[in-house]
C-alpha cells in the first residue's frame, strides 16, 4: 500500500525537518514520482502542508485536533479532511 516510509535521519539534522522541503524531496525522489500536482503529500500540520507546496506538489490536511481546517488550507493544503481515516473514502471518489 505504502511506495515508501521515511523517519528522522540519524544523525538527527535539525536544518533538515519541516517546514525546509528536504524530507519531502528526498520522499520523491526515491519513489521516482513527479514534482508535480499528481503526487500527494497528506500531513496533519501547517508545516507538512508549506513543505509540500514548496516542493510543488498536492499538500493534503488532515484534522487531527492540532490545527483547523482553515488554518491548514492558508498554509497550503488543497483538501483538509476530517481524519486519517477519511483518507479511503476520498480516494474513492477521485476520478482515475
Amino acid at each position: 500500500m505504502f511506495e515508501y516510509i521515511a523517519g528522522r535521519e540519524i544523525p538527527f539534522s535539525p536544518e533538515r525537518i519541516k517546514p525546509n522541503s528536504y524530507p519531502i524531496n528526498k520522499a520523491v525522489d526515491m519513489m521516482k514520482a513527479s514534482k508535480s500536482a499528481s503526487t500527494w503529500y497528506v500531513g496533519d500540520s501547517v508545516v507538512d502542508a508549506k513543505a509540500a507546496s514548496q516542493v510543488g506538489i498536492t499538500a493534503i490536511g488532515v484534522c487531527t485536533g492540532s490545527y483547523s481546517e482553515e488554518r491548514l488550507k492558508e498554509s497550503g493544503a488543497s483538501v483538509v479532511l476530517k481524519s486519517f481515516a477519511d483518507i479511503p473514502s476520498f480516494l474513492d471518489g477521485i476520478e482515475r
